[in-house]
């Protein structure tokens, strides 16, 4: 079995509806299973900070840690500070960036 491609969903959480976000982001993470990826889709980190609050710094960090396991990185449109962040982090670490 060969090693599947591992890509991180660069996405808005905070601007925009919450709802429309976490669809979209859920949406597109299927499709990418779908054509054969592995997918890290960090919409996952609300439901941590629903039990245990953290400052966008700590959020961040660990994303980027993420990232480095990452062999890509795919930015869903909208507006978002955290993933112009996160694709400005995966370019400085020669990952591959895809943009819908």
């Amino acid at each position: 079995m060969s090693r599947r491609t591992v890509i991180y969903l660069a996405c808005p959480m905070r601007s925009g509806s919450w709802t429309d976000n976490v669809r979209n982001a859920a949406r597109i993470g299927r499709d990418l299973m779908r054509k054969g990826y592995s997918v890290i889709n960090p919409m996952g980190s609300w439901l941590l900070d629903i039990v245990d609050p953290a400052p966008f710094d700590e959020w961040i960090e660990n994303d980027f840690g993420l990232i480095d396991v990452c062999d890509c990185i795919f930015r869903i449109p909208g507006e978002s500070e955290g993933a112009d962040m996160e694709m400005d982090y995966a370019a400085r670490h020669n990952k591959e960036l895809f943009w819908s």
